[in-house]
């Protein structure tokens, strides 16, 4: 057995908290509803963990730049956007999956003008 594993065992045993996270936030910490139901259904929190992933790709990929701080701020807006939809699933998945794919496409064109 790893040892993390075994000490996640321990710990589980003990009863001390292990941090549930998705990619964006501690759910531990969740305010809002659509944290909250994002932290409830693991659809959505896989879908969390995905966006985050590819979100921090793109920002290594751009490095430091201007896009770096253009895809910040858009990011933020949609955090906004994310939280309209509020404890509606199926809202969070449209508004995912359409950000997933938004990041995808920048991804592809930041490669693009570099070349790769």
């Amino acid at each position: 057995m790893s040892r993390a594993l075994v000490i996640t065992a321990i710990l589980l045993c003990s009863g001390a908290s292990v941090p549930v996270t998705a990619a964006s936030f501690d759910c531990h910490k969740a305010k809002t509803a659509s944290e909250k139901t994002i932290c409830g259904k693991p659809a959505l929190t896989v879908l969390d963990q995905r966006m985050g992933q590819i979100y921090l790709r793109l920002l290594r990929d751009v490095g430091p730049s201007g896009a770096y701080d253009q895809f910040r701020a858009e990011q933020k807006w949609w955090l906004g956007v994310r939280d309209a939809c509020g404890a509606n699933a199926a809202c969070l998945t449209r508004a995912y999956r359409n950000r997933i794919g938004q990041l995808n496409g920048y991804i592809k064109a930041v490669k693009a003008t570099k070349g790769n």
